[in-house]
């Protein structure tokens, strides 16, 4: 399989990745319409979400942080967004928030 074998921080990183996509660093359950902070790797939709707030880490090319607020639509169930986000609110729905 490997031509050389993976050094311990390859095999780190690879677990740390594994950890945030299997929810081993833990989640919130996001269903009100309060003010949510941390740094989330993705976030599940549990039931059809509308967000007010959605901030995501990524920057931009004007170098501004990149928010998505309300005009982002209704995200349906099922959904699972990857990403850095920082900040989430809810207008309506349930998601899972991973850390």
């Amino acid at each position: 399989m490997f031509k050389n074998k993976p050094n311990s921080s390859d095999v780190e990183s690879i677990k740390n990745k594994l950890g945030i996509s299997l929810g081993e660093n833990g989640a919130e359950l996001i269903k009100n319409t309060v003010a949510h902070t941390g740094t989330f790797k993705a976030i599940q939709i549990i039931g059809d979400a509308v967000f007010s707030v959605l901030t995501s880490a990524g920057i931009t090319t004007d170098g501004s942080v990149l928010a998505i607020g309300s005009d982002y639509g209704t995200v349906s169930a099922g959904v699972v967004l990857y990403g850095t986000f920082t900040a989430i609110t809810l207008t309506s729905g349930i998601v899972i928030a991973y850390l």
